[in-house]
């Protein structure tokens, strides 16, 4: 991966889905009433949304809002 400098390319992305995942499946959205700015594009976000969705659907550590809401309504409060 260094070789082609693949850290920079694919890392930013990587961390940035990472970093929305987390706020959501977290609960901090649940927890915090706070404007979040997500990043322009949340990394990967917008390939692997139905992925996401799906999978917080059928899981037990999902917080309340996403049960109730649904991953990507949860998404849509932080842009």
């Amino acid at each position: 991966m260094g070789r082609y400098d693949m850290s920079i390319m694919l890392g930013y992305a990587y961390e940035e889905t990472l970093a929305v995942a987390t706020l959501i499946i977290g609960g901090v959205l649940d927890d915090i009433l706070i404007l979040i700015y997500a990043f322009p594009m949340a990394g990967a976000m917008p390939y692997l949304i139905e992925r996401f969705s799906e999978m917080s659907e059928f899981r037990d550590w999902a917080p309340e809002g996403v049960k109730k809401n649904g991953f990507v309504s949860e998404l849509k409060t932080m842009v």
